[in-house]
């Protein structure tokens, strides 16, 4: 029998996002009331004269969001803002910086208009699985209420394709498909190169899956690591060196708490 003790009546997305992550790391978070440190979160800002990633990633954000505005003063007053607030250096490296952002939140606007963007609404999901309740919004284009509407969750991200992205487009399809009781493919739109997935089979079985080990994990350090998986099938099978530090660094500190 699963013990879910403590758990949540309610969850989002983001949150089984976050314990297929990590669910060791979810476990003395909300068990054992412990946040460790996640090195691999670590942001490098040792170069005085160079923009931190955060900085970097909240304005391809911020610039991001002024080319959807179709606001002409729009990206300039972004522009104007990071030449102003000393988070960028104040010479050709800030500049080329703000340049490239703008250039890069272009593309992914062409890329989203691409995935017809402007077709885009939010409806509220709300599905119980084992008892917990998954509430939350995901973005479609589509009509859920049409039982021959051709649905797709579109998801976007300033960055490149990471790990949690492939994750997120994954339970949110999933959980989407299970709301609306029909197929639903998906898109997750990113720099370089987009993330898609559709032909979801079982997807009520696949959810109850996530669920049963969610309620597993709540009361103990599950040895599951989805990013780590994702960093091993990387590493040639022969190059056990990279593979013993991969998994010390996302792993090795939950393992004094199983």
């Amino acid at each position: 029998a699963i013990e879910a003790v403590n758990a949540p009546l309610k969850i989002t997305i983001s949150a089984l996002v976050r314990f297929l992550e990590n669910p060791g790391r979810m476990f003395t978070n909300h068990h054992l009331g412990l946040y460790l440190h996640d090195y691999a979160l670590d942001l490098d800002d040792d170069e005085p004269f160079d923009s931190s990633k955060l900085v970097e990633y909240k304005l391809r954000q911020q610039m991001l969001d002024a080319v959807l505005s179709n606001d002409p003063k729009a990206c300039e007053l972004v522009r104007q803002e990071y030449q102003l607030n000393g988070q960028l250096p104040d010479s050709h490296v800030g500049a080329r910086s703000i340049d490239t952002s703008q250039d890069e939140a272009q593309a992914l606007v062409d890329e989203l208009h691409g995935v017809n963007y402007d077709q885009i609404q939010k409806h509220r999901v709300c599905v119980n699985v084992l008892g917990i309740i998954i509430e939350d919004e995901v973005a479609l284009t589509g009509e859920p209420s049409l039982q021959n509407s051709s649905l797709k969750v579109v998801l976007s991200r300033p960055t490149k394709a990471k790990p949690k992205d492939r994750l997120t487009l994954w339970l949110t399809t999933l959980v989407s498909q299970v709301a609306f009781d029909q197929a639903v493919t998906g898109v997750s739109v990113h720099l370089e190169k987009n993330l898609h997935i559709e032909g979801l089979d079982d997807a009520q079985a696949q959810l109850n899956s996530i669920i049963s080990l969610y309620l597993i994990g709540l009361t103990k350090a599950l040895p599951l690591d989805a990013e780590l998986g994702l960093e091993l099938l990387k590493v040639g099978p022969e190059d056990q060196e990279k593979r013993r530090s991969a998994w010390q660094k996302k792993w090795y500190p939950y393992v004094k708490f199983m």
